[in-house]
């Protein structure tokens, strides 16, 4: 059961969470608009035939964002393209699949991650060696791919845009067999074309994410990044699994394709047990959990379709009650809990700096 599942179905672990639950008037928005509110304005409309197609290009969105992320920043750009949810898929189907398709979703895959690798890059020149980086053998065959098509370059160059879209489907094909946990009985439909509802889908929410995110100054080249953090191996074995979906300076964001504008207290718990999970792995000295050295200050949603950022400062909530909900947590795990961490959660989140966004 991950943390999704736990907030949906649990309510013994509801009860931990719902008592800190930034509620709706709580949420400001970059544009100033009233938080979940029906003053947002729909600037991507979809119209993807069923629940699937829409799955699919919420994941695929994640990926692009994250790619798109990653060609802003100076640092930590191999982190968007490395150890992807996609190849954990290619790795569980390995020994599963007849091998004649393993080997041509193999090279498909390797295919498909050099487009994003070279677009993020961007550049003829050799890039810095990613050996220290990469998990899988398919990722340095992708980037050795991506380099070779770089330097038959002789200047700067932009990869076509619905190129990276059709890989970042391709990866959210993957992504939803390893999410699901099922296997098909085909898997010819990995390697088939887009649909063109999907893409031009995909290419209105990115027009409006590099509109309204982007453009924003919400990254820069000097932003600390954490693509999908996580928050340690017990945290992950505890809940099921949890991983985020972006950290930019403090900020821990949720990226939403949905229509609905409504405030969701799930998806509100959702953030709030990433944070609780987050200060457990501190407490707990989890050397496994990518947010350690981290200071997580505030929490939001980006809508995709509506281009709205919706966020909350952590600082607005009073550190006793997040402890105390921190507490019933381990007693829900039977885990024990160091009262020395009580006073330096109240220091530390008081002394170190908060993010502030601006227009």
């Amino acid at each position: 059961m991950s943390l999704t599942n736990k907030i949906k179905n649990d309510k013994d672990f509801q009860k931990i969470l719902k008592p800190i639950l930034p509620q709706k008037d709580s949420f400001q928005t970059i544009s100033t608009k009233k938080a979940f509110s029906n003053e947002y304005v729909c600037l991507a409309e979809t119209e993807l035939a069923n629940s699937y197609q829409s799955s699919l290009v919420g994941i695929a969105f994640d990926y692009i964002a994250r790619f798109k992320i990653a060609k802003e920043i100076a640092n930590n750009q191999e982190s968007a393209y490395i150890n992807l949810v996609a190849i954990k898929s290619l790795k569980l189907l390995e020994g599963k699949i007849d091998s004649k398709i393993y080997i041509k979703l193999k090279k498909h895959y390797i295919k498909m991650l050099s487009i994003i690798i070279e677009d993020i890059h961007n550049s003829p020149f050799p890039m810095r060696d990613i050996m220290n980086f990469i998990h899988h053998k398919e990722e340095f065959d992708a980037y050795m791919l991506a380099l070779k098509n770089m330097s038959k370059k002789k200047e700067l160059y932009e990869i076509n845009i619905k190129e990276v879209f059709s890989s970042a489907v391709f990866m959210a094909k993957l992504d939803h067999i390893y999410r699901s946990g099922i296997i098909p009985d085909d898997l010819e439909f990995l390697f088939d074309k887009p649909d063109k509802t999907i893409i031009d889908d995909l290419q209105d929410l990115y027009v409006l994410f590099n509109e309204r995110f982007i453009k924003s100054g919400l990254v820069n080249e000097e932003s600390l990044v954490m693509f999908n953090p996580s928050f340690g191996k017990l945290n992950s074995l505890a809940v099921g699994g949890a991983d985020a979906d972006i950290y930019i300076d403090g900020v821990l964001y949720e990226l939403k394709t949905t229509k609905n504008t409504g405030y969701k207290w799930q998806d509100v718990a959702q953030l709030i047990g990433y944070y609780l999970l987050h200060l457990s792995a501190i407490e707990h000295e989890d050397d496994t959990s990518s947010t350690n050295e981290l200071m997580i200050n505030t929490l939001a949603f980006y809508k995709a379709r509506y281009g709205e950022i919706e966020y909350f400062h952590i600082n607005d909530l009073k550190a006793t009650e997040i402890l105390d909900s921190l507490k019933k947590l381990y007693k829900y795990f039977n885990w024990e809990y160091s009262n020395d961490f009580d006073e330096y959660y109240k220091k530390s989140i008081y002394d170190k700096w908060l993010y502030k966004f601006t227009k």
